[in-house]
């Protein structure tokens, strides 16, 4: 079993779909989010679903808090405690039930829970289960230009970027100075999604670390590298996780997926977007040197077309519909 988590819009659909058909395993797409088909009807979705959301609203943030903590980041020391035993348990339950009708041969993608990987493991280890996990990021613009594509810098947007900010100033605060001066530095609504977005990886780091000292197998993936070049990332994937490809499988796998490098840096193309971005790099630059994904590259010719501006409109006006 391998577990895929990102950031919302990281490609992380296109990777959960390409490993599904490459590995012949069965596919299940955020169960967090909606549930698997198979288990349809399930008691425990609800509460799952609610207590693990990933963005809560701010005037909500209390309900997700237990002790000094928030259930979207729950510490080591409280794995076991009695203040989280009820979530505990049906996570535990539901996160069991898919094992047991998707079996060992599955991927699942998890959005929105970067902050939790060690506490997941934990609840899958008691079930006697040891999954391999693909961390999978994505340059923070790429990921902030997805969201501006479809509206979700309005504030009447249903993709809450001011949720998603707040509940990571909140799970995150205190554990390292820099990530603090980032969240409290950050104002606009590019700087606020992008501040998610790199606390969020500074927490799959950690948690890297943490897998790996367990002898866990785990793959810190850049969607960049997975388009540019397809066929070492899967060399990558059969070696880690032990599960034999052959090098026809992977070109028939990539010709059905069609995959495009051009993908990589779509939102450098729109001149638009281009010009909030940069202003955005610039206030953003002391964090986003830490980060390994250059946020600056360039590619192409920009030329401004009516689609660029039907995206600005989108996080301007209420009534651009999306499309």
């Amino acid at each position: 079993m391998i577990l895929v988590f990102s950031f919302a819009r990281s490609g992380s659909t296109l990777v959960l779909d390409f490993l599904s058909e490459l590995l012949g395993f069965n596919r299940v797409f955020e169960p967090l989010m909606q549930v698997p088909e198979k288990l349809e009807g399930h008691p425990d979705f609800e509460d799952v679903h609610d207590r693990f959301r990933g963005g809560p609203f701010e005037h909500k943030l209390q309900n997700y808090k237990i002790g000094d903590f928030y259930l979207g980041h729950i510490p080591e020391t409280a794995f076991n405690s009695n203040l989280i035993k009820s979530p505990k348990e049906k996570l535990k339950n539901y996160l069991g039930d898919i094992y047991r009708q998707y079996g060992e041969n599955a991927v699942i993608k998890f959005v929105r829970q970067q902050g939790n990987i060690p506490f997941f493991h934990t609840v899958m280890n008691e079930l006697n289960i040891t999954p391999g996990y693909i961390l999978l990021k994505r340059n923070p613009y790429e990921i902030a230009y997805s969201y501006y594509r479809m509206g979700g810098f309005h504030r009447r947007s249903t993709w809450g970027v001011n949720r998603l900010y707040h509940y990571r100033k909140h799970m995150y605060r205190g554990e390292s100075e820099s990530i603090d001066a980032m969240f409290d530095a950050a104002k606009h609504p590019f700087d606020k999604l992008v501040a998610a977005i790199l606390a969020d990886y500074r927490a799959f780091d950690i948690s890297a670390w943490w897998l790996q000292d367990k002898g866990i197998h785990v793959l810190s993936l850049d969607y960049e590298d997975f388009i540019k070049d397809t066929p070492q990332c899967c060399r990558q994937i059969s070696t880690l996780f032990d599960i034999p490809l052959t090098g026809e499988t992977i070109q028939k796998t990539m010709t059905r997926f069609k995959i495009n490098p051009l993908k990589v840096a779509s939102g450098q193309t729109d001149p638009i977007y281009y010009h909030l971005a940069l202003k955005s790099r610039l206030r953003m630059a002391p964090w986003l040197s830490q980060s390994p994904l250059d946020p600056t590259a360039q590619t192409g010719k920009k030329n401004l077309k009516l689609r660029h501006v039907k995206s600005l409109l989108k996080n301007i006006l209420p009534f651009i519909k999306v499309s």
